[in-house]
């Protein structure tokens, strides 16, 4: 017969093991259907805008070199805003995964 605080089978060690992987298991599910469903409604949201621009677009007639010139640097600048802003809610979420994985681990 196995101790009651040793490694095997019932043991205290093995059941506070279960416990902490069942209330990680159960942030990540947790989290990830919030996650889902976030990037469910801006695609959802992406798509109506890229819907609503299909009568705009054929608007956006270039009458100089210098216009071409502007509306690129403009282009260029909301490509990296976007770059910028996706890193920094990627960034957050890790660093939010890591702080929950330490108070449930430890």
């Amino acid at each position: 017969m196995h101790p009651p605080y040793g490694g095997g089978p019932g043991s205290f060690a093995s059941q506070e093991q279960l416990y902490r992987q069942t209330a990680v298991q159960s942030v990540w599910t947790s989290r990830l259907g919030a996650t889902l469903s976030l990037i469910a409604e801006l695609l959802r949201k992406a798509a109506a805008f890229v819907y609503s621009c299909k009568d705009v677009l054929p608007n956006f007639t270039v009458l100089s070199p210098q216009q071409a010139l502007r509306r690129m640097i403009l282009i260029l600048a909301a490509s990296l805003l976007m770059v910028v802003l996706l890193t920094t809610i990627d960034s957050a979420l890790l660093y939010t995964y890591v702080r929950t994985a330490r108070r449930v681990l430890c």
